[in-house]
């Protein structure tokens, strides 16, 4: 089982746009990640990234975000998926098409300039995981910014605060950062890795530090990742891998408006890549479960 845990984590590292991921990878993170999320009773969920040409969400992070949901509704667990104002038209939508009113997952946006886990489970409930894919964190300035060292703070509300405040002060969170370029919310884990490897990380390099740390080529990759390695981990053999209901998130973002985060443009694209590759990785994905 670790074995083919170990394969996947490998293969989710494939850097296919030559960023130089493959140069910060973190090994065996995917496993012990998967097995801490097992024990998870009610889960946070973040994600959702602004693409400046276009002013609209990307496609890479939403469709990963709703997959892990789906699987950790589906183990029994309780789900809340948290954005900021800009991009919460399309996780909401994608949500509204994936899941139903008996579903126990929330939805919600935090726009204050400053939020602390108190004002959060005075919302929301006790949670006891956070995780973060494709979602930006604060660099050493305090700032926020994209792989281009463009600043983006405008765009961006601290919910990185949250992840800041659990994993320094409150032991009685786990939180796990999924990323795909080094200006990710748990980058921090590795951050001189990525001032040493990625193009302009010096500037770009999240201090936001995670328990646990997945690095995959594409950020969705990740989230694929995760959930294979928790359907290898689940005793009852319940969870089902589909590579249509996760091709299908996909197509939700862009229906609902999301963009290819290289390209600005609203198109059947993840990262550069058209949703027929993604399709192939998540069908060797599976086949190392299956086999």
């Amino acid at each position: 089982m670790e074995e083919k845990i170990s394969q996947i984590e490998k293969l989710i590292h494939n850097d296919p746009g030559n960023r130089g991921i493959g140069k910060i990878c973190t090994h065996g993170e995917l496993f012990k990640a998967a097995q801490s999320l097992m024990n998870a009773k009610r889960v946070l969920i973040t994600t959702g990234f602004i693409i400046r040409s276009a002013l609209k969400p990307e496609t890479d992070g939403p469709p990963g975000a709703v997959s892990i949901a789906k699987t950790l509704l589906r183990l029994g667990k309780s789900v809340v998926l948290v954005t900021d104002k800009p991009n919460y038209d399309l996780i909401n939508g994608v949500a509204k098409k994936n899941f139903s009113s008996s579903d126990d997952l929330t939805v919600l946006s935090l726009d204050s300039t400053s939020i602390s886990i108190k004002d959060l489970t005075s919302m929301t409930g006790t949670i006891d995981y956070f995780i973060s894919i494709e979602r930006l964190g604060r660099a050493k300035d305090s700032r926020y910014y994209n792989m281009r060292g463009e600043d983006v703070s405008q765009f961006v509300r601290p919910i990185d605060q949250l992840f800041i405040e659990a994993y320094e002060n409150d032991s009685n969170i786990t939180t796990l950062g999924i990323g795909d370029g080094g200006n990710e919310i748990g980058m921090g884990n590795i951050h001189d890795v990525v001032i040493s490897n990625i193009n302009k990380g010096e500037t770009i390099a999240c201090i936001v530090k995670c328990h646990h740390l997945i690095t995959a080529g594409v950020s969705n990759w990740g989230a694929y990742g995760l959930v294979a390695a928790m359907a290898l981990l689940d005793s009852s053999k319940s969870l089902q891998l589909s590579v249509e209901e996760e091709v299908k998130f996909m197509q939700d973002a862009v229906d609902l408006g999301a963009v290819d985060g290289l390209t600005g443009v609203c198109e059947k694209k993840v990262d550069g890549f058209s949703f027929d590759y993604h399709k192939n990785v998540l069908e060797d994905i599976l086949k190392i479960v299956k086999s």
